[in-house]
């Protein structure tokens, strides 16, 4: 162990450094609110690198929100900082949409995206489902565009992405459907994605080349994933992937807190 890999050890607790020091497989870590989990995931990104395990850029930390993000890049370029020079760009720290996004740029093209295509805000999708309504007729008020903005976000669009089916659909989904298809095929057209594509997509572009999933589960070493309790079933089989044979994953989390239930999180992922 080098005296870099002792000196990050030194300045954690028992329990925290057990966390760090678990370094080969899956490693389930449960922090409640204010038990350091940011602290841990830091330090073990360092000493990930400072045992000589992994370089900063074979390192892959999501989390969800960019201030948690940016905060843990800050850490990790301070704690890595005073024995190599380490630029921001080169480490994989972010959201799951920013990781998305950087992805899917690098291969919208075979996904049939030209690589400039545009992220639609919540807004965005807003105008566009309205036309889609005026385009399909829907104006009974029998189905509403909140409706189905709303069940967007539910576990049930989800099963029609990963299954292009619906287990006994009622006539409100059956509805969702047509419309999910057009508005689909809306965004297609416009070069455009929603912040849900940023991640189907990307499942989609690892399901279908499976050479280029494998390029990524040959970059990344080691998977991190923070708040885990707030994976909806799209992350949770994105980070399965990415995991891949070796399965360095560390996941951390707090069961008794999901602030993202709201958007299909599932807490028994």
């Amino acid at each position: 162990m080098t005296s870099w890999a002792q000196e990050l050890l030194d300045e954690l607790s028992e329990e925290q450094r057990s966390a760090v020091l678990a370094t080969d497989g899956p490693v389930l870590i449960l922090a409640g609110a204010g038990s350091g989990k940011t602290r841990v995931i830091t330090y073990r990104i360092s000493y990930l690198v400072a045992a000589g395990l992994a370089a900063p850029s074979e390192i892959l930390a999501l989390t969800f929100t960019n201030k948690a993000a940016r905060e843990m890049r800050e850490r990790v370029v301070r704690l890595l900082g005073a024995h190599r020079e380490v630029h921001p760009s080169s480490l994989w720290i972010t959201t799951f949409h920013s990781f998305g996004a950087r992805i899917l740029r690098i291969h919208a093209k075979e996904l049939g995206y030209d690589p400039g295509f545009v992220i639609y805000d919540e807004d965005d999708s807003a105008r566009v489902v309205k036309k889609v309504f005026h385009d399909l007729n829907l104006l009974d008020g029998r189905v509403l565009p909140s409706g189905f903005l709303g069940w967007l976000d539910s576990n049930r669009a989800d099963q029609l992405e990963l299954t292009g089916s619906l287990s006994e659909p009622s006539y409100l989904e059956t509805r969702y459907r047509e419309i999910h298809a057009a508005y689909r095929a809306h965004l297609k057209r416009q070069n455009a994605m929603d912040f849900r594509d940023l991640l189907w997509r990307m499942l989609e572009l690892f399901t279908r080349f499976p050479e280029t999933l494998a390029s990524y589960q040959q970059r990344f070493r080691y998977v991190l994933v923070d708040e885990y309790q707030d994976t909806n079933r799209v992350q949770y089989r994105l980070v399965r992937h990415l995991a891949g044979p070796q399965g360095n994953l560390t996941v951390v989390g707090d069961e008794d807190q999901s602030i993202y239930s709201w958007r299909g999180a599932d807490i028994q992922n």
